[in-house]
């Protein structure tokens, strides 16, 4: 194995000696020359040349503009503490939740309960309307209790005003209630 990566390992340190790289190459159909792309392959080696997290969202634009989207960040501490300023400058609230990937699980769960949510709450809307109960008054009821999230209040408030124009793309939530059936077998465990 150490055979193997000599080559690699020689040329990150070369790599990791400059201050200043400069590259100056031709493009080929929108790629770049065989040869830079083998030294490429030589230097990217995660833990040793470059190191990633995965730090998906809540939230949509409106929060985006403002600053406060929430951040699940996955991996190891040291990456996620170097990352941090740069998940402030758009986000108020940043969690670490664990290893690579422990980001994007935490936001499949995000997105599976807030389209759960959602979808209970248009079909209690119709079961309320149908019982003869005054629509927003039983919402504002239903939205006033403590079982009821800021983000299912907020879209019953746009169900009330018929606004169904959305901030987020439903095939998005739809990808993510599926990605959470698909990662629970993945992970042999099952839902309740």
């Amino acid at each position: 194995m150490k055979q193997a990566i000599a080559l690699s390992d020689q040329l990150i340190e070369e790599l990791q000696s400059v201050d200043v790289l400069l590259l100056s190459v031709p493009m080929y159909n929108f790629s770049v020359p065989s040869a830079l792309k083998a030294w490429i392959d030589q230097i990217v080696r995660i833990g040793r040349s470059f190191a990633f997290i995965d730090a998906p969202v809540a939230g949509t634009l409106p929060q985006a503009d403002t600053a406060q989207l929430i951040y699940f960040v996955g991996g190891d501490v040291e990456t996620f503490t170097k990352a941090q300023p740069i998940l402030q400058t758009m986000g108020s609230s940043i969690h670490h939740a664990g290893i690579v990937g422990s980001g994007m699980t935490i936001k499949l769960a995000v997105n599976t309960l807030f389209g759960i949510q959602i979808s209970a709450l248009g079909e209690l809307m119709g079961l309320m309307k149908g019982c003869g109960l005054d629509e927003a008054k039983a919402i504002e009821i239903l939205t006033s209790t403590p079982v009821c999230s800021p983000a299912a209040k907020g879209a019953a408030a746009g169900m009330l005003a018929r606004n169904f124009s959305s901030l987020f793309p439903i095939e998005l939530n739809v990808s993510s209630r599926f990605d959470s059936s698909s990662a629970a077998r993945i992970a042999t465990s099952s839902f309740p």
